[in-house]
């Protein structure tokens, strides 16, 4: 055998630079050609997408030729479909040009990458059957709230946008209402304010369509289970899919604790389950997330496909989300940078132009409809002037929200039992506030150290989760939107990065402290003991979830109708709420003011018909009609009949029945306690 240094030697390790460079060129070649195959299927459906668009501008009447035209935007009083028309045209010709700019750029952002990517490692195989075990306690800890009856906002957007209502409004003397079924432009558009979440209301009353013609229901018929199912599914997907996400970042046993927590996880379980957007928010930022990772490791089209795919879901349900999406951009544009691929930027600039491109024309009538609640949302003039303690709060919400499932406090304005909060959990236990605020930020640092600390894309998406909540803080405040009707739930996408950072900070704490040898047992032991410790900490909220429904107006609908009596009796709601139960009576009268219910007892009086009144939201309701609630507690005239539970006090609802007796006008002049 020749050495190294003779022509044998010389010869032979000539003829293996000869074969790598084969290999190398046979590479180069099939790299070509999968990319002209590429460049071939984009141009033939940006050119699909165009010809779609021009239809569009050919088909819908120009905006100067709507009335109103040819402003985007929508004005006070305007109907919805010339809004929706004049937006429309504008938004598929801003998405024309986009895809024109990037079928004429496609041999750019389908160029062959200099060299191969790895894949991503394989899962262990235990992976899958865990995360389906998440899967399922997710669904049975869901189950019971999934077809309890509706609340405000879920009721709102039965009556506006999914099903329909009755018209005209209930009145004493009026005509009969009548079902008038929601148009779909409204389904689809309807953004007056963005109480409809469109692709939830999209999929839910295309859900309840296919149950009334399996089971024969009239159009203003529908099934709580069946309205909230897309909302479900997106809810339980999402647990494996995070677990997932957390595997990819190298940790697949906190991926499991991750899937768990956020199966049990009562800010996931109360806000996902119900027939609106936040169960879809949480599922696209987790998608984005995972398919943006995979996105930027293997540089692969159908990752980035997805992480488009997801990113226009994102914004679809929740535009409040730019935020989140602006970081992802700028964390992947770093990412390329960084590890000296800035030739695959041109794959993120494509992905994320035709995820805009595709948004303009599923949501621009619904930004036209912007200007017509944007003060809704802005600071109060109160809270002007102290802006740091509005964002301190909002802080310290959000980490409660995220990290236990609770918020900091519910004004617990029913004195028939308390409901779960922070405060409850303490008294609870005298260690929630140091585990909450000690503990549990301890290992979310140390799993985004344990994150950051390992090579790849994986850090600058958690870099990119993590930086959106400030983000969209800072923003909201410098724009003015910090108002009192500010949610910690427009960040909702919070649960995607806090729940995998305290997985990863238990198992990195574990299998630090247990050495090489024995760190997987006593990591999977942590994680076990973590989850139960969770599950018992969050046990008020999960139970009270078990319990109890999201409101109480359907039970006391249900109750009133079986009264004897009931089909002549005169029944109304009484403030905030009085006329969101009409979803479940058509024929409730709403009352608003002490001559409307003094109206009302005259009327009963008179006619000799029974009068029942229910009402919910107690505390903001004896704030805002003091004198109907005098009224109301005078036990000569009214008598307490029925009050019908809730997850939270002010959706708590309470029958009481008119006695008969006249009404004294000193009741008017006694505020109600």
């Amino acid at each position: 055998m020749s050495a190294p240094g003779e022509p044998g030697g010389a010869r032979a390790e000539a003829g293996r630079a000869d074969d790598a460079a084969r290999r190398a060129g046979a590479g180069s070649a099939r790299a070509r050609h999968e990319a002209a195959g590429a460049r071939r299927v984009a141009r033939l459906v940006l050119a699909g997408a165009l010809a779609a668009l021009a239809g569009v501008l050919l088909v819908v009447e120009p905006p100067w030729r709507v009335p109103g035209g040819p402003s985007f935007f929508a004005r006070e009083g305007e109907a919805l479909v010339p809004v929706v028309k004049r937006a429309l045209w504008w938004s598929a010709l801003a998405a024309a040009a986009i895809c024109a700019a990037l079928f004429a750029g496609a041999r750019l952002w389908t160029a062959p990458l200099s060299g191969p990517r790895a894949a991503p490692a394989p899962a262990p195989r235990w992976l899958g059957p865990a995360l389906l075990a998440a899967l399922l306690l997710g669904a049975g800890v869901r189950a019971p709230l999934a077809g309890s009856g509706l609340w405000w906002d879920e009721a709102w957007a039965v009556r506006r946008a999914i099903v329909g209502e009755h018209e005209p409004a209930p009145a004493l003397d009026g005509p009969a209402p009548r079902f008038e079924a929601a148009p779909w432009a409204r389904t689809l558009f309807a953004w007056e304010k963005p109480t409809n979440h469109l692709p939830q209301s999209i999929a839910s009353r295309a859900a309840l369509e296919l149950w009334r013609a399996a089971v024969g229901a009239g159009p203003d018929r529908f099934d709580e289970r069946v309205l909230r199912l897309p909302a479900v599914a997106a809810a339980l997907l999402s647990i494996p899919l995070l677990g997932l996400l957390v595997a990819d970042w190298g940790y697949p046993r906190a991926g499991v604790a991750a899937a768990l927590l956020l199966a049990l996880h009562p800010w996931h379980v109360e806000d996902a389950t119900g027939a609106r957007g936040y169960a879809l928010v949480a599922l696209a930022a987790i998608a984005c997330a995972l398919f943006l990772g995979r996105a930027l490791s293997t540089a692969a089209w159908r990752w980035w496909l997805s992480f488009a795919a997801a990113e226009v879901l994102l914004l679809w349900t929740h535009p409040f989300a730019v935020y989140l999406a602006a970081c992802f951009g700028a964390a992947a544009l770093a990412q390329l940078a960084h590890a000296g691929r800035l030739r695959e930027a041109p794959r993120l600039v494509a992905a994320n132009a035709g995820a805009a491109a595709l948004f303009l024309v599923l949501m621009g009538p619904g930004l036209a409809q912007v200007p017509l609640w944007h003060d809704v949302h802005r600071t109060r003039e109160g809270d002007t002037r102290e802006v740091g303690r509005v964002v301190s709060k909002l802080v310290r919400e959000l980490w409660t929200r995220a990290a236990i499932g609770v918020p900091l406090s519910v004004p617990q304005t029913d004195p028939e039992r308390t409901y779960p909060d922070l405060r409850v959990l303490r008294a609870r236990s005298p260690v929630v506030r140091p585990v909450l605020f000690g503990a549990l930020p301890a290992l979310a640092l140390l799993g985004l150290a344990a994150v950051l600390r390992r090579p790849g894309p994986q850090r600058s998406v958690a870099l990119a989760l993590l930086a959106a909540p400030p983000l969209a803080i800072a923003g909201s405040a410098a724009l003015g939107h910090l108002g009192q009707r500010f949610h910690a739930r427009y960040l909702f996408f919070a649960l995607a990065l806090v729940p995998p950072l305290l997985a990863v900070g238990v198992d990195t704490a574990a299998s630090r402290l247990a050495g090489p040898r024995r760190a997987p047992r006593a990591a999977w032991a942590a994680l076990a003991l973590a989850v139960a410790g969770f599950a018992w900490l969050v046990f008020p909220a999960t139970r009270n979830h078990a319990a109890h429904p999201y409101a109480g107006m359907r039970e006391a609908v249900a109750f009133v109708a079986a009264r004897p009596g009931a089909a002549a009796a005169l029944r109304a709601g009484v403030g905030l709420g009085g006329d969101t139960a009409r979803v479940y009576d058509p024929g409730l009268l709403h009352v608003e003011d002490a001559a409307g219910l003094r109206a009302l007892l005259e009327r009963a009086r008179r006619d000799g018909r029974p009068l029942y009144v229910l009402y919910g939201y107690a505390g903001r309701n004896r704030h805002r009609h003091p004198d109907v609630f005098a009224l109301l507690d005078e036990r000569r005239l009214f008598e307490p009949l029925g009050r019908f539970d809730a997850i939270a006090p002010e959706f708590v609802y309470r029958v009481l029945r008119y006695t008969g007796a006249p009404p004294d006008d000193g009741a008017l002049g006694r505020r109600a306690p």
